[in-house]
């Protein structure tokens, strides 16, 4: 007995086929839309924190240097708003009063190895100089770059305020001895992705800190 098989199955025609393709090509266009955008973002934050924490360890290296120097004097060093020197001239002695506990003289003295340090904005850098005079009378000088790689101060402002300026005759200069404001307005760009035609754009980033002393 001779059976028959039914073969009408009917296939995709030419126009379905092109449909499927096109929302097929609009789906996977708008998953890679998708994940092309979060790999941007993940990147553009990553960015913003290398800057952030660039500019904590900036502060944190210039208040060092300050407190480890304890200065008793601050100038400008002749490009204001960009630069400025604290020093370490004089030290105070203390001696208890005669028949006292808890009394003391204190005296100024000159130190014997005077110190300063030197905070300026160069180019896209913030270089920071140390010199120190040795027993013998040499001045010994460092100087080091506070930024990192690939990372512009260009922008930044360093100045300071003095609450009780001091005129030196000798130098015909006004002197901050004490009760100074030092003001520190950190800019910092990433300069792979400052260019705002690069798809990874990272806006500028200003910190401003001020330090007392």
């Amino acid at each position: 007995m001779r059976k028959f098989v039914n073969l009408n199955q009917r296939g995709m025609t030419l126009v379905e086929t092109l449909i499927t393709l096109l929302i097929s090509t609009l789906i996977l266009g708008s998953i890679y839309s998708v994940f092309t955008m979060g790999i941007k973002y993940y990147n553009k934050i990553a960015i913003e924190g290398q800057l952030r924490d660039e500019a904590d360890y900036i502060i944190a290296s210039i208040l060092n240097e300050i407190y480890r120097l304890s200065p008793d004097e601050i100038n400008d060093c002749g490009t204001p708003d960009f630069c400025f020197s604290a020093e370490n001239n004089k030290i105070l002695k203390g001696s208890k009063v005669k028949d006292s506990l808890d009394l003391y003289n204190v005296i100024e003295e000159d130190n014997p190895n005077p110190g300063s340090i030197t905070v300026r904005v160069e180019s896209d850098n913030l270089i920071l100089q140390k010199s120190i005079e040795n027993d013998d009378g040499t001045i010994e000088t460092s100087e080091y770059e506070i930024n990192g790689n690939r990372i512009s101060v260009e922008d930044s402002k360093l100045f300071f305020e003095c609450t009780n300026p001091d005129f030196d005759p000798s130098t015909n200069k006004t002197i901050c001895k004490a009760n100074a404001t030092i003001n520190i307005s950190l800019t910092l760009k990433h300069l792979d992705y400052h260019d705002p035609s690069n798809p990874i754009y990272v806006e500028p980033i200003t910190y401003i800190s001020s330090i007392g002393f």
